[in-house]
């Protein structure tokens, strides 16, 4: 079975004013997402050290709740695009609730990224290593022929800082090319930098709250 990828264009955005002159841009939502991310890391940081990344992701909307777990490989970076391994399952409310209260459970959970985890890095000992909150709005990105989604976020880290990015993921290297030129045009008309996020949120949170990093996460 080909393993599960995750390609997405990052652009970081400066700040607040430059995010609200995005969204006003882009135009309504065609969704309003509220996450909750919680992530997980043995006692030794085994995962981190090889580049992955194991998450609860809680998320509430007008649609109502859901949650997954998702085990993220090493990234690859050329450019804006970013590509990494990317394991999900859907989960119940109850268990997401549970592996964020006793992260022991991940020792012996049988769910398909957990299990990926512990072949990573050993069965005992996981704690929470990060956690943080996004707002996340999906958009339409207009491609000429066509519309794509898209997704700004704003994220909030304990510490109490902030980021803004624009985030396009989609697994056709075609619609990958064409949502950057869009993009490129679109940031250059409203005199936008265009300027690549190369951290992942799980970086800049660990790294805010004092971690030091060997490579990228």
């Amino acid at each position: 079975m080909d393993t599960p990828l995750e390609r997405e264009i990052k652009i970081r955005v400066p700040d607040r004013f430059t995010y609200e002159r995005v969204r006003a841009v882009l135009g309504l939502p065609i969704a309003d997402i509220r996450q909750e991310n919680h992530f997980f890391d043995t006692f030794d940081n085994r995962l981190r050290a090889t580049g992955s990344a194991l998450r609860v992701r809680i998320e509430r909307s007008s649609q109502g709740e859901r949650a997954e777990l998702t085990l993220k490989g090493p990234t690859s970076r050329v450019g804006a695009l970013t590509t990494r391994a990317e394991y999900t399952v859907i989960i119940s409310m109850q268990t997401a609730r549970e592996i964020v209260r006793n992260p022991q459970i991940l020792s012996s959970v049988g769910l398909d990224p957990a299990n990926r985890a512990r072949e990573i890095a050993g069965a005992t000992g996981w704690r929470e290593i990060a956690t943080f909150t996004n707002h996340r709005l999906t958009m339409n990105l207009d491609l000429g022929d066509g519309v794509a989604p898209l997704e700004l976020d704003h994220t909030l880290y304990p510490n109490a800082s902030e980021d803004f990015e624009i985030e396009f993921e989609n697994a056709s290297a075609e619609l990958l090319t064409r949502a950057e030129r869009a993009l490129r045009e679109l940031l250059a008309r409203v005199q936008i930098p265009w300027e690549p996020q190369t951290k992942s949120k799980i970086q800049r949170a660990l790294e805010r709250a004092g971690a030091i990093l060997e490579r990228d996460v």
